[in-house]
């Protein structure tokens, strides 16, 4: 009777054993068919939106044209609505994890593009024409499936490296002003709102003009020909058609 007992208790311990392995199988294969689910349609989701990242830029990307800027554009902006943006005068960094797109600044930000020149597949630029008879420009550079503004300049007249030609370093930033109005709009705005302006990029006629200040004194002064400038280990190139300078 004892042995009969004993083997009744092994009995139930074995049953109790394989019904717990056949539960844990289930769960397991139910986890393990949830789990690939999930990735199924977070790998659908993704494609959806690269896709849909793509056919937003189909109709914006279209619009690009060599057409005289006086034949397309139509609205105007005041420079203090332009200006009152401060991500439009910052340099591009990955880093920052935020930065506006070719489409958000259309959709999000009101500032419809209406002349857009495409540089190459990579790289484009827009101008925005401003009610004081100036011309703001915002570059794109395609970071992944977004084309992200990389930096901006305002010119309102025609300028060469030679115009530039006394300023050295230790000079007051106004001494700046006082050969670039366009540079004087963006740094009495700027003033009146107290926030120091660190460098001013001004896009001549024969290249990129790069001024970094301290303490509202000139610290450094870059040129360079070929209308690009490296900082935060990106190249930004800054080359517009010659006919999108203001005349």
């Amino acid at each position: 009777m004892k042995k009969i007992f004993i083997l009744l208790i092994l009995l139930v311990l074995f049953l109790s054993a394989c019904t717990k392995a056949n539960l844990d199988s289930g769960t397991n294969s139910q986890s393990t068919s949830g789990e690939s689910e999930m990735n199924k349609n977070n790998s659908s989701l993704s494609v959806s939106s690269k896709q849909e990242i793509a056919e937003k830029y189909v109709e914006i990307l279209s619009r690009a044209s060599r057409k005289k800027n006086s034949d397309i554009i139509t609205k105007s902006y005041t420079e203090e609505h332009i200006f009152e943006k401060d991500f439009l005068y910052q340099f591009y960094n990955p880093v920052n994890g935020y930065n506006p797109t070719m489409s958000m600044l259309e959709q999000h930000f009101g500032f419809k593009i209406e002349c857009l020149r495409k540089l190459d597949e990579e790289n484009y630029y827009c101008i925005y024409k401003t009610k004081e008879n100036g011309f703001f420009y915002c570059f794109f550079s395609k970071v992944g499936s977004e084309f992200m503004i990389y930096n901006s300049c305002y010119s309102k007249e025609t300028l060469t490296k030679a115009d530039f030609k006394n300023l050295k370093l230790g000079d007051s930033i106004e001494s700046v002003t006082k050969i670039d109005s366009a540079f004087l709009a963006i740094y009495n705005f700027y003033t009146k709102k107290e926030y120091p302006l660190p460098y001013s990029l001004h896009l001549l006629k024969d290249g990129l003009l790069i001024i970094e200040y301290e303490n509202n004194n000139i610290k450094k002064i870059d040129f360079n020909a070929d209308f690009t400038y490296s900082k935060n280990v990106i190249k930004y190139n800054y080359k517009i058609l010659k006919d999108d300078y203001p005349q």
